[in-house]
């Protein structure tokens, strides 16, 4: 006797098994919405991930506030944003305004962008910090219904675009052992810091051929780093030269004053591990760190060596240094292999200084120059902007130094 003649004479096994196969296709028939919506995410769906600490939140941020969604948001943020420069018709110098951005408020934003779904949630938390303290974070994760990078990519160009014109940076400073945007730069110009002839471009060249170079670097099994050591009295254009880079690149810069007393290992290894890919690290004075033998509570050469070499450091990273006096820096920091460039900044001779002349005043100079320079680039801007409009008198007064 075969199965199914068995279950047509025996009332009692075919309702058990009908009660089986039933309850097997409803409990599917319950779970088809998700498993469909599981099966269009794999292929129509990106989510995208972005931290604060990244510079496209603060692009994504921007863009929002001036989307019309986020223009009729009800449920709002607000935030002030510098770095917005204007110039008076009277003066020549910038003049830094301060601009009040509106943007979504935390929480679920659904609208539609290029004829495309868009969800956006905005998440803000808070986090722990040593010592007890807590600081609060932020990121944004959207949802598009895409089948590629393609559009993603293009939605985060068109916010940089908005957020950050050519000729402006992000810069990010330390807040705890997080990073967190301090400010939007108006960025510097690489012909504004005036160096010996040929150095700006030659440091340039070399940033944008390490940026080139990462296959170059997997193929051989090198880490994509690159660190420069900017050596110098203050006040010459170190920190200048590092903006300009930043500038001229559309790179987002984070400093560092390594003179902190507050720094630590483990908040160092932290700060680089949190670095974005292709981001420029400047770390000042490093002289004038107070390196430690160790301790919870303490920098290290060690510790900092270990951060910048190790393997949580970002790929693609871009490290800068400051040093008003390398002969007080410990071997450890300055042998070969751990800056790539060593690049002396001086005081300007009378060439460099008449070439800043030139740039700040212009026709008004009259073909002025000098044979000496006895200041440093800060002390010969000073000059001139105290006599902004007197090029004969701010000579005379170089001169007499």
């Amino acid at each position: 006797m075969d199965l199914f003649e068995y279950l047509r004479g025996n009332d009692l096994a075919g309702a058990g098994l009908l009660t089986v196969v039933g309850g097997a296709l409803l409990a599917w028939a319950r779970n088809l919405p998700a498993k469909l919506w599981t099966a269009v995410r794999r292929r129509l769906v990106f989510e995208v991930d972005i931290l604060d600490r990244e510079p496209a939140f603060e692009w994504l941020r921007v863009w929002l506030s001036v989307h019309p969604y986020g223009r009729r948001a009800r449920r709002i943020s607000v935030s002030v944003r510098s770095g917005e420069r204007t110039h008076e018709p009277s003066g020549p110098r910038p003049i830094e305004e301060r601009r009040i951005i509106f943007s979504p408020a935390p929480g679920l934003h659904v609208f539609r962008h290029a004829g495309r779904l868009m969800i956006v949630e905005r998440v803000r938390k808070e986090s722990e910090q040593p010592q007890g303290y807590s600081s609060i974070r932020e990121s944004f994760v959207l949802t598009l219904f895409v089948r590629d990078h393609a559009a993603i990519r293009s939605l985060l160009e068109e916010a940089r675009s908005l957020a950050e014109p050519d000729g402006e940076v992000t810069v990010f400073r330390r807040e705890f052992s997080e990073w967190a945007p301090v400010h939007r730069s108006g960025g510097r110009p690489a012909d504004s810091v005036i160096l010996s002839d040929g150095t700006t471009e030659t440091l340039l060249a070399d940033v944008r051929e390490f940026l080139r170079s990462a296959d170059r670097y997997r193929k051989l099994g090198i880490p994509h780093h690159r660190g420069y050591l900017l050596e110098g009295p203050p006040g010459n254009g170190k920190t200048s030269l590092i903006r300009a880079i930043a500038t001229e690149l559309r790179l987002p810069l984070y400093l560092l004053c390594l003179s902190d007393p507050a720094l630590h290992d483990e908040c160092f290894s932290r700060l680089v591990a949190r670095l974005p890919a292709g981001a420029i690290f400047a770390m000042e004075d490093l002289d004038r760190a107070p390196f430690g033998a160790g301790g919870d509570e303490t920098l290290t050469i060690s510790g900092v060596l270990n951060a910048l070499d190790g393997l949580a450091s970002p790929e693609g990273a871009i490290w800068f240094a400051t040093s008003n006096n390398t002969a007080e820096l410990d071997l450890a920091l300055t042998r070969p292999g751990r800056f790539d460039v060593r690049l002396s900044i001086g005081p300007p001779t009378a060439e460099q200084a008449t070439r800043f002349l030139r740039r700040f005043y212009g026709p008004a100079l009259n073909g002025g120059a000098i044979t000496k320079a006895p200041c440093s680039m800060a002390e010969l801007q000073r000059l001139c902007l105290k006599f902004s409009d007197d090029p004969g008198t701010a000579i005379r007064a170089l001169e007499e130094l």
